[in-house]
Formats: structure tokens, C-alpha cells, sequence
């Protein structure tokens, strides 16, 4: 069996780094009260760390195993448990995951933040966080911005796993730039008569051309049946007449059409148009978005 003083240096490295991290871990400040020297372990205690440091160890708990592991490597402990708890104390050193954090402000890094490690506050933050293997959950908070959260996977041996918080400052939103408005114009608007007359008009220019062609085609068959029987009478005329005046009506009803028309748009009014106005600025108060905005008065 090893001396067991020969861990005592080995013990003794490991014991100031391991309390600090658990420390920070645990994020729990130790009363003052509880600062006075404790009793060495006895026997018992020592044989109670020992198998407490292997079942913690089972379970991930390295931080919980690693302070079992160092009341079992006291001078007062037998020598068989000094040898297994110090062997087990650097192993497991080695395997205890740590977490850094970089907090910056618009690119800057900065110290004026509160970080909380599963909702614990971590007091200097300055320097590596010893954590146990698995998910924990990160909150950094920056007076003035909206908090920064995370969930972290810490895996055994990750040492030094970096945590980066970035905070940046809301771009301001320009104003919507009013560009000068259009001066009013004076326009004189075609009224909707006048196509309505247009219309009448070609429509009554059709009829007569139609009627007309009927007309004249009844005339010319009525001339050669005239001459064939040197008579033709009041009802053999009254086709073609009939022809000849729907053809008449629908002229004038055309042309009068027609002249309405011209009257209405010749004489049609003067009227001044609202000048319409754009702006140019952010769309929906969007930073990141632009656009040009018109308004017109009807």
C-alpha cells in the first residue's frame, strides 16, 4: 500500500481549484458563521465519502462527486481511500466540463452584466464556470436591453466551452421625408355624355347607311316591276317608303347625336386637380425596410 502522504500535495493542488468551482456552480455564499475549521473526518465519514464520490460519479454529478472525493483524501482517512480518492480526484478533474462567457455591447465586450447559470447567479463571471455534464440553461441580463437566454450542452472533457452574449443597440427609425407636392393643375375631364352620345351618333349613322341601302334596293326592283305592268300601287310603295324614313330618322337621330356631342365637350369645364404627395421613409417603422408612400385628395 502507498504512503498516503504522497497524495497530500496532489490533494492539496486540486482542493483550491475544485471549491472555487463548485462554488461558482452551486452560486451558494457560505455563511460566516460556517468559516470557523471543521473536524477532521473520522472513519465512518470517510468510508461514507467514498462510496458517496462513486454513486455521485454515476450519476454525472462531478462537481458533487469531486467534493465527496476530497473529505475521503484527508490525512484522517485510511490510506486504501487516500490512494482510490486521490487517483479518482484527478480523473475526474479532467472530465469536469467548463463554460467561459463574453458578454458584448454593440461589438464592445463589457463586465456590466448579471449572468445566472440554471438560475443561479454567478458572481465573477470573469473566469471559467466548472458546470456537470449535461443541458443548463444561461440568462444574461444588460440594463437597457432585452435579456439574452440560452441552452448550453456541456459534454465530459469539454473544457472552456464558449458562452457569447450579444447585445446591439436598436438602429433609430427615420421619419418619413415629405417630398414637395405637386402644384395643382387645371384640367378639363371629357364628361361621360359625351361618349354616351358618340355612341348614339355612330349608331344612328349605321341605321341610315342601312336603311337607306334597303331603301334604294326596294326602289330599283320597283322600277323594273313598274315598267313591266306601267302601274304600281299605294302598297307596293309602302316598303320602300317605310325603309326610307326609319333610315331618315335614325340620320338625324345620329347627327343630332352627333352635335350634342361636340356641344357638350366643347363646352365642357375647367377644373383643378389635387396635387398628389409622396413621402419616403421606413415601411411599418422597420429599419431594415424602405418604400415611397403617395397620397392624393379626391
Amino acid at each position: 500500500m502507498r504512503n498516503p502522504l504522497q497524495h497530500l500535495s496532489l490533494v492539496a493542488l486540486f482542493s483550491a481549484a475544485l471549491i472555487s468551482g463548485a462554488s461558482h456552480a452551486r452560486a451558494a455564499d457560505t455563511p460566516a458563521s460556517a468559516a470557523s475549521p471543521q473536524a477532521p473526518p473520522d472513519r465512518s465519514q470517510c468510508l461514507e465519502a467514498h462510496r458517496s464520490a462513486q454513486e455521485l460519479r454515476k450519476s454525472s454529478k462531478l462537481l458533487e462527486s469531486q467534493e465527496q472525493l476530497l473529505i475521503c483524501s484527508s490525512e484522517s482517512c485510511p490510506g486504501v481511500l487516500i490512494t482510490d480518492c486521490g487517483k479518482w480526484l484527478t480523473e475526474l478533474d479532467q472530465l469536469t466540463p467548463s463554460v467561459v462567457f463574453e458578454v458584448r455591447v454593440d461589438g464592445k465586450e463589457t463586465s456590466n452584466a448579471h449572468v445566472e447559470l440554471d438560475s443561479r447567479p454567478i458572481d465573477d463571471w470573469s473566469q471559467a464556470i466548472k458546470v456537470n455534464p449535461g443541458r443548463h440553461d444561461v440568462r444574461v441580463t444588460v440594463e437597457g436591453f432585452e435579456p439574452y437566454t440560452e441552452s448550453v450542452v456541456a459534454a465530459e472533457g469539454q473544457r472552456l466551452k464558449m458562452i457569447s452574449a450579444e447585445f446591439k443597440k436598436p438602429e433609430p427609425v427615420a421619419a418619413p421625408v415629405a417630398l414637395a407636392p405637386q402644384p395643382a393643375q387645371r384640367v378639363r375631364p371629357t364628361p361621360a355624355a359625351v361618349y354616351a352620345l358618340l355612341g348614339v351618333g355612330v349608331a344612328g349613322a349605321a341605321g341610315f347607311t342601312v336603311f337607306a341601302s334597303i331603301g334604294k334596293t326596294k326602289q330599283n326592283q320597283l322600277d323594273n316591276d313598274c315598267l313591266k305592268v306601267k302601274n304600281c300601287t299605294d302598297a307596293d310603295l309602302k316598303p320602300m317608303k317605310r325603309d326610307y324614313l326609319i333610315g331618315d330618322i335614325a340620320g338625324g337621330v345620329g347627327a343630332a347625336a352627333l352635335i350634342g356631342a361636340a356641344i357638350v365637350y366643347f363646352t365642357r369645364p375647367t377644373l383643378e386637380s389635387s396635387p398628389t404627395s409622396f413621402a419616403v421613409g421606413s415601411v411599418a417603422g422597420s429599419p431594415s425596410s424602405f418604400g415611397i408612400s403617395a397620397s392624393h385628395a379626391w
